[in-house]
């Protein structure tokens, strides 16, 4: 009789673990989305789920850029192609709300399909300066010439181009692969994982207004290259975590 009990509890008490709420995980997560906490509970023998939220603040020093693609603009206004000094600081904020999939209930190999929902924005700070970082002076009977960034007629109005690059959507899909469990009976876990989050095409601000294309025909790559080394990540988002779980109960 007691073996028998014994048999038919345990499948009853695994049940439990799994139900859902039935436990709950604290996650510190380290991650190209930034800095992080998260929640984790089961949603039965094969499924977690998981919801948190991740800060990404990021600061770039002043650099100069090259703007030798736009010299038949800049030269006549100036006597010299110029240089953009600009500097950069990146705010990311995302939710998140992803499911994790065990192939074997008790295996650590997972796959994980969800989405994060927020911004990705870029504020780039930044002037047309000459050689030795001086702001530039306009020749006379000349005005201030526009920039192309991609068919964006972008101003440059007392020598000043300050720009806020949105990348993606609000809402953004995500699948990975990773290893570890959100959700584990131990007091103490470690997950990693890797993926890729779909942002869509980048939107471009200047002084809080949003640049309509003017002209599609203008000559292919001519950008700048700080809006360029950006742009190039704005479609896919690779995402590197690392996290650090936490049994509640």
């Amino acid at each position: 009789m007691i073996i028998v009990v014994t048999t038919i509890g345990l499948p009853a008490l695994r049940a439990q673990e799994t139900a859902p709420f039935s436990q709950m995980n604290l996650a510190l997560r380290l991650s190209t989305m930034g800095v992080g906490l998260e929640l984790a509970t089961p949603l039965g023998a094969h499924i977690n789920a998981r919801a948190g939220a991740d800060v990404l603040p990021f600061s770039l020093g002043y650099q100069n850029y090259s703007l030798d693609s736009y010299s038949d603009r800049l030269e006549p206004a100036f006597g010299y192609v110029p240089l953009y000094r600009a500097k950069g600081k990146i705010n990311m904020v995302h939710g998140h709300l992803l499911a994790d999939i065990h192939p074997v209930s008790r295996g650590i190999f997972h796959f994980t399909a969800g989405a994060y929902v927020g911004t990705n924005q870029i504020e780039i700070q930044g002037r047309l300066v000459d050689g030795n970082s001086q702001p530039v002076v306009l020749q006379p009977n000349y005005e201030w010439p526009t920039l192309n960034v991609d068919g964006y007629e972008v101003a440059t109005e007392d020598g000043r181009a300050n720009l806020d690059l949105v990348l993606g959507n609000t809402v953004k899909p995500y699948l990975g692969i990773g290893l570890g469990k959100a959700v584990t009976k131990r007091g103490f876990g470690v997950k990693f994982e890797l993926g890729m989050l779909y942002q869509g095409d980048y939107t471009l601000k200047q002084d809080g207004h949003t640049l309509n294309l003017k002209n599609t025909n203008e000559v292919e790559g001519e950008n700048i290259e700080m809006i360029n080394d950006y742009a190039e990540w704005a479609e896919w988002w690779p995402v590197i975590n690392l996290q650090f779980t936490f049994k509640l109960y």
